[in-house]
């Protein structure tokens, strides 16, 4: 079991590395943008002592960039179920270009692509099987001068000038604004707080809860073949990249994946 929930992320190179450890062989990333050095594809090495054991992959809404490449390689090579709610959605990528001055400008310069060719950008990654946390009675907690509701997940969409995923609709039940909405319309969104995690003394005191999300993905393994087998029937043909890339094999070292959060 891999938990990757509320993981906001790093760098690509590291993803790549993570995936690796799982995979016998096969497409983990691919990169698109402008330029011909933007095209990049990230591959898995075959293994002589691969295991092909049971896996899960916990994920929710602070699970962000590095992690949902992770998440995402694993699911769509049906290498592992991944289980939870829907991911952050950051999938563009950065780059770090040096002034005169000594001080550098981050850039977005390309998007991150799963193995089948989706997007991340501003829609995350659609768990396998969907498992909400339980609702927390936690007193109202202002932040930033707004009201906040616990329970509720912050994702790339739903803030303020993201970075728009035009031509890719929202993922099946997810919530908020959807990725091509006209400019403007996003709000800032609610800010998400993992379950028993708030430290802020004026929200009061949470009460310990039961993970039901961990319990879920325990049921998943304990009846791995009638998972596995509902999960093939959900399949749908991948679509084919609009581009060729370059290649290179894990561990790789282009850019940075960035954290969970709008223009990192």
């Amino acid at each position: 079991m891999l938990d990757l929930r509320d993981n906001p992320g790093g760098l690509l190179n590291q993803s790549v590395q993570v995936g690796d450890e799982f995979l016998d062989g096969g497409l983990i990333v691919y990169t698109q943008g402008r330029q011909e050095s933007q095209q990049q594809k990230y591959f898995s090495h075959r293994k002589k002592d691969f295991v092909d054991y049971p896996m899960v992959v916990l994920v929710n809404g602070g699970s962000a960039s590095a992690s949902e490449i992770v998440a995402g390689a694993l699911q769509d090579q049906r290498r592992a179920i991944t289980v939870g709610t829907q991911t952050f959605g950051k999938g563009s990528v950065q780059t770090i270009l040096p002034l005169d001055d000594h001080s550098a400008l981050r850039l977005t310069t390309a998007r991150y692509y799963t193995p089948n060719g989706r997007s991340i950008q501003a829609v995350g990654i659609t768990p396998d099987v969907t498992s909400e946390p339980p609702k927390t009675t936690l007193a109202s907690l202002e932040q930033e001068g707004a009201t906040i509701d616990e329970d509720a997940e912050i994702h790339e969409r739903d803030l303020l000038h993201h970075f728009k995923n035009n031509g890719v609709p929202p993922a099946i039940g997810a919530p908020g604004k959807d990725a091509t909405a006209p400019d403007g319309a996003v709000g800032p969104g609610k800010h998400s707080k993992a379950p028993g995690s708030s430290k802020d003394k004026t929200a009061g005191t949470l009460k310990e809860q039961k993970d039901v999300q961990l319990d879920r993905a325990i049921q998943v393994l304990d009846n791995w073949h009638s998972y596995k087998l509902q999960v093939a029937r959900n399949d749908t043909p991948p679509p084919q990249p609009v581009r060729s890339a370059s290649s290179a094999s894990a561990p790789a070292g282009a850019g940075d994946s960035g954290s969970g959060g709008s223009g990192e």
